[in-house]
């Protein structure tokens, strides 16, 4: 495991353990090689998994999230994978408490930053599904970036566009909330967010607290192998990751005998590898809230911080 660099700030990397993509994943993104390893940045200690998704696989993942068949197939490979977690932050159910929960949290960052809401002149949400986390006393245009997004039409004072290009003019506000885990790319996504950002506005960012322990066990060739053959055996599969999941939620770790597996989050931060990244790419850090570690999506325990920065 030479040559690793992490996606943030590319200083070197050590090996943690040997690790697979998630089944559903494979099978969904036509995955080629599901080997991935998990590894820590000896910088800034961001965990990341040494699989980047591709573009091609991103659009597999992301094209139709969380859609019936997307469930189904992540049901089958994971059977307590249910609506009430498929669908806890859709605005087609009824799930206002945790929808206004997460609007909540970013209105009480921002304030915490010095930020009067209603004196906000637009915002633009980068993978802001229908835009229901906007704190409503914005005022001015409101967009959400979001791939796929041009069968959606604008709603509610909100438009929908694919990429930053198709915005037009700037904001005082950038929200980019539960994204940095999920992507591949990330040295520039602070550099991104920026060019659509008026002078002396802020970038607001959120992201999990989901970040795992994992032991020698799992840098061994011999566990390697294992977890080649749970691959080639469903439902044992099926019932080792459900193990290690109860146990990883309790404990924060991956027991002996689990399974490190890579889903949707490919990079781990915690406070100080979220400030670091951000510092790193010029941000000035005007709030950094303490770590959240009651906030749950669905009914599995996640963490959560924010940072705002100009």
């Amino acid at each position: 495991m030479n040559n690793l660099h992490c996606p943030s700030c590319d200083q070197p990397a050590t090996f943690l353990a040997y690790g697979v993509v998630a089944p559903w994943i494979v099978e969904l993104c036509h995955v080629q090689d599901d080997q991935t390893s998990l590894c820590r940045c000896s910088g800034c200690r961001l965990n990341f998994f040494s699989h980047r998704y591709s573009d091609e696989e991103l659009t597999h993942l992301y094209s139709d999230y969380r859609s019936d068949r997307f469930f189904r197939l992540r049901h089958s490979w994971e059977p307590w994978y249910n609506n009430s977690v498929n669908e806890a932050f859709s605005d087609r159910r009824p799930n206002d408490d945790q929808i206004e929960d997460r609007r909540n949290y970013t209105r009480q960052a921002l304030l915490g930053a010095g930020i009067v809401l209603d004196e906000l002149n637009g915002c633009l949400d980068f993978g802001g599904d229908h835009g229901q986390f906007i704190p409503p006393e914005i005022g001015g245009n409101l967009f959400v970036v979001e791939k796929g997004s041009s069968s959606k039409s604008s709603t509610n004072g909100i438009t929908f566009v694919e990429s930053l290009e198709q915005v037009p003019g700037e904001v005082d506000l950038v929200l980019n909330c539960y994204v940095l885990e999920h992507l591949p790319e990330i040295r520039d996504v602070l550099v991104e967010m920026r060019r659509r950002l008026r002078p002396g506005g802020v970038v607001h960012f959120e992201v999990p607290l989901d970040k795992f322990a994992v032991s020698r066990v799992h840098r061994s060739s011999t566990y390697r192998r294992y977890l080649r053959f749970l691959t080639g055996h469903k439902r044992l599969f099926s019932v080792v990751d459900f193990l290690t999941g109860v146990y990883r939620h309790f404990f924060g770790r991956i027991v002996w005998f689990g399974i490190v597996k890579q889903s949707e989050h490919i990079n781990y931060f915690d406070s100080y590898s979220l400030s670091y990244y951000l510092e790193s790419r010029g941000g000035e850090v005007v709030f950094l809230s303490g770590p959240d570690y009651r906030y749950k999506v669905g009914s599995v325990r996640q963490g959560r911080i924010a940072c705002t920065v100009r």
